[in-house]
């Protein structure tokens, strides 16, 4: 068997079966009913942020926001418009637009905030998702940064979506101390060898 042929059966395999869905994903459909998803009724942000850091684990850092005006380090990577009407927008379509997403190691997370009604906020895993991909139901879904959001359904005849945000747990001190203790304890071993 050739060298090309030694990589290229493993890469054809592991496409079929571990990213199909991703590949082919043009839009994922996220709606107040889509599974792993937590809610709250608080309005402050200051509050949802602290709910949400109990929800994920830590502090939150904002990757995408948009209210309005686009914020974060994926700012300029996605565009996001909110639809129905001008004052009243249930639905949001957050769309890649340029660049290539650094998209952290571990968990993302989707906020969609309305902030007058109960619940207030919603919060979905974007990397565990159960979703309507193209129009077939995916379970386990990860997002993978380039497929477009389609939010669906958010407080109809009554409320709106104020705001979307991405965003990741920040790694804890000591997790970084271990993950950097186990990295020098590996590079010693290599040297010794």
């Amino acid at each position: 068997m050739s060298k090309k042929a030694r990589w290229l059966a493993p890469a054809v395999v592991g496409f079929l079966c571990g990213l199909w869905p991703s590949v082919l994903a043009d839009t994922v459909t996220i709606t107040p009913d889509t599974q792993q998803q937590w809610s709250g009724e608080d309005t402050s942000n200051r509050v949802i942020l602290v709910n949400v850091a109990t929800i994920i684990g830590s502090e939150p850092s904002s990757l995408y926001k948009f209210d309005g005006t686009a914020s974060g380090s994926f700012a300029s990577s996605y565009n996001t418009v909110f639809s129905n009407t001008a004052k009243d927008p249930s639905d949001a379509t957050i769309t890649y637009v340029t660049g290539q997403p650094f998209l952290p190691a571990g968990d993302l997370y989707l906020i969609v905030k309305d902030g007058n009604h109960d619940p207030a906020w919603y919060l979905f895993k974007l990397s565990n998702l159960d979703v309507l991909v193209n129009g077939t139901t995916y379970p386990s879904y990860s997002w993978n940064g380039q497929d477009t959001l389609s939010l669906e359904g958010f407080w109809p005849g009554g409320g709106a979506i104020s705001y979307v945000g991405i965003v990741r747990p920040v790694p804890e001190p000591g997790a970084l101390l271990l993950l950097g203790l186990g990295l020098l304890a590996a590079g010693l071993t290599a040297r010794r060898r």
